[in-house]
């Protein structure tokens, strides 16, 4: 019979949030810990008490693995009763609504409790869905670092040769003898900016400057871009909105915000088919001074949304995917966080800056 040392686990497993049973050889669960219990009523979508039975288990999983990972689960329970090292495996668990989760079995063949003619060996189940958002976090982190060294290795060796090209591109549409190809040559060299620009971005993504941060107010600097920002709005056939609120002073660099503002603004005029409006809005909350800009467009797709920062990830036609990366960037070396909230009626870009304390007198 058991012990004690049941009870003590017990507890302990559920201080550390880690859901754990013994798992007989018919597949049954037995001593089901308090975290492990959640998660199988969760499975069940049962708010009732499950009671252990004393000689079935609280739940036969092998009724829940979708059918064509049985054999696999079979196996497990096979490796159980033979190996003597760690038995780790995935399984996908059918629903009652229908969806399927991945989870893991973590098995410790050297761990065994005899109950009712039936062996168990200690097993800690995990719910892999808790782990995709670390998953997704580690992969974007790999990409960011790809940038890196790509950018690193071929940005320099880029840039200048193009600067030299631009400059004798430049000197030849000063040639009133070639005037009748000055158009071809303004092409050449607007390709070539774009170039350069490109560059520029590359290599801020691979070694970018610390920013140094001063105590400004964003509404400030908003105001001075204010004519830049209209005259962008005009071009595109639309306008620009200021609803700024009186905010506390933040730790800021200007030029780096400056970068971030033409940047989503920009975004949020090419997301925009017909004629209408970007509202950029400032205001203050619970020592926080928020910055957003909102646009009318169509949204930001499900796929595309959750990939968002990605460096070359981009919808537009011309566009590189390096606006946006550059500006979390930027955010992050402000200590800062930006949030996306998007749907049919349009995409809102909101960045959270701490405001400056006071210091005490």
């Amino acid at each position: 019979m058991p012990t004690d040392t049941r009870s003590r686990t017990g507890t302990l497993t559920d201080i550390v949030g880690l859901g754990y049973f013994y798992l007989r050889d018919d597949g049954s669960c037995d001593c089901v810990n308090n975290c492990a219990l959640e998660f199988l009523r969760n499975l069940m979508k049962s708010s009732c008490d499950l009671v252990q039975d004393g000689e079935g288990g609280i739940i036969n999983l092998k009724e829940y693995i979708i059918p064509e990972e049985k054999q696999l689960f079979d196996q497990h329970l096979k490796s159980c009763s033979q190996a003597e090292e760690d038995i780790v495996t995935s399984l996908g668990i059918q629903l009652p609504d229908g969806n399927k989760q991945q989870i893991q079995l973590n098995s410790l063949p050297g761990c065994i409790r005899e109950y009712y003619g039936q062996r168990g060996y200690l097993t800690v189940i995990l719910n892999l869905k808790d782990f995709q958002g670390l998953s997704d976090v580690f992969q974007r982190l790999e990409e960011l670092n790809l940038v890196g060294k790509i950018a690193g290795s071929v940005a320099h060796e880029v840039r200048n040769p193009l600067t030299v090209v631009r400059g004798h591109l430049q000197l030849l549409s000063w040639d009133k003898t070639l005037k009748k190809h000055n158009e071809k040559l303004e092409t050449m060299i607007l390709e070539i900016d774009r170039a350069v620009e490109i560059l520029t971005e590359l290599l801020y993504m691979s070694k970018p400057t610390q920013s140094k941060l001063e105590r400004n107010n964003i509404n400030t600097v908003l105001n001075s871009l204010f004519q830049l920002l209209n005259a962008e709005a005009l071009v595109n056939l639309h306008e620009v909105v200021y609803e700024l609120s009186p905010v506390p002073d933040v730790m800021l660099d200007k030029k780096r915000f400056r970068q971030v503002v033409l940047n989503l603004v920009n975004n949020g005029f090419q997301a925009m088919e017909n004629h209408s409006s970007i509202i950029i809005r400032t205001y203050s909350k619970d020592s926080k001074v928020y910055f957003s800009v909102k646009d009318h467009g169509n949204g930001i797709p499900p796929e595309v949304l959750k990939r968002m920062g990605t460096p070359f990830l981009t919808t537009k036609t011309n566009g590189t995917g390096l606006g946006l990366a550059s500006c979390y960037n930027i955010v992050a070396q402000h200590g800062a966080s930006m949030e996306i909230d998007t749907g049919p009626e349009g995409t809102t870009f909101t960045i959270a800056f701490d405001e400056v304390i006071e210091a005490e007198k």
